[in-house]
């Protein structure tokens, strides 16, 4: 079970070393399948913080339209 472990990190090694001096702007963890939760943990992560600043423009700007009178109703 070591030696094939073993074997199959080696490869991947080299796979991720070898694709990714061909490619320069290819990320060598994407490659990797066992690195699927980090990839979906690290997008709604993102996609957290994106929503969080849309949240806070959002507030920012109804102050800004409200104060100079554009205020929509609806």
């Amino acid at each position: 079970m070591l030696n094939t472990h073993g074997r199959r990190r080696n490869l991947r090694r080299c796979y991720t070393r070898c694709y990714t001096d061909h490619a320069h702007l290819v990320v060598g963890r994407t490659t990797e399948v066992s690195d699927t939760p980090y990839m979906i943990a690290l997008m709604i992560a993102i996609l957290t913080i994106g929503i969080t600043v849309d949240a806070v423009f959002s507030t920012i700007e109804r102050g800004i339209r409200r104060r100079r009178g554009i205020v929509l109703r609806g």
